[in-house]
């Protein structure tokens, strides 16, 4: 039996969100580790089923949706990652976590006046001075704007 090196993985709530293609990768990358620990996993070779692995209190069956599941040392289940396996009884009852809910960016109305700024919200009187039909000519051309032409001459310009 060879030597293997066991790191412990961090849990990451960001998995959740992830596109199936990284799912599947990181289900990859368990099934690797998986593998290096049940290569010298004492419970993994002595019990098949989930019944026989519950009765040994030295071990605890672990749960996978992307790999087999199966029976492992409670120190090895430890080393897991958990956003792949969830080991124990009460997996049954495990919902899968959550992603974390991103802080709002969006300054509240007491924050913004304890800045400084004015709150106004939507309230603004442009809308008045636009709609008056006294400040609009009756007729308007930028190729005759007070005697001058604005315009240039029309180019075929999508083209390349």
């Amino acid at each position: 039996s060879g030597c293997v090196l066991v790191l412990p993985v961090p849990p990451s709530p960001v998995v959740s969100a992830m596109p199936l293609v990284s799912k599947l990768a990181i289900a990859a990358a368990a099934v690797a580790f998986g593998s290096a620990v049940a290569q010298d996993d004492a419970c993994k070779v002595k019990h098949a089923t989930q019944d026989d692995c519950e009765k040994d209190t030295d071990c605890t069956w672990c749960k996978a949706a992307a790999v087999p599941s199966s029976c492992f040392t409670k120190e090895n289940a430890k080393r897991l990652p958990p956003a792949v396996f969830v080991c124990g009884a009460s997996f049954a009852t495990t919902t899968p976590p959550q992603p974390q809910r991103r802080r709002s960016e969006l300054l509240s109305r007491e924050q913004t006046e304890a800045m400084g700024v004015a709150w106004r919200g939507n309230a603004s009187n442009s809308h008045d001075l636009l709609s008056s039909s006294e400040a609009m000519p009756d007729k308007f051309s930028w190729c005759n704007k007070d005697g001058k032409s604005y315009c240039s001459q029309s180019r075929n310009q999508h083209i390349p």
